[in-house]
């Protein structure tokens, strides 16, 4: 992870219920990454939010696309992979 955060700027606590067994999983898990546990949980917690946050960034990127080849904007698919088809074609002449 790139963000390194102080002590200082750590101020804010999570109570976490887990079964006997979970918490064994995710000491054994912190132990392989040799990290106390609550250093492999905050981690493993940030990459997932990150990833979540990455996915509303596609999604909307997504309905973007799909906005403009609705409107016209972009060519479809099967058009566009025709056009280079023919341009590899025209290539390969030369």
């Amino acid at each position: 992870m790139a963000r390194h955060t102080t002590k200082a700027t750590k101020d804010a606590t999570v109570n976490l219920r887990l079964a006997k067994s979970e918490r064994q999983l995710c000491e054994r898990a912190a132990e392989r990454a040799h990290l106390q546990l609550g250093t492999w949980m905050r981690q493993t917690c940030l990459r997932a939010a990150e990833r979540e946050a990455g996915t509303e960034e596609r999604r909307a990127r997504l309905l973007d696309f799909i906005q403009r080849a609705r409107s016209g904007e972009v060519a479809p698919a099967k058009e566009h992979a025709e056009a280079i088809a023919l341009a590899r074609d025209d290539e390969w002449k030369r």
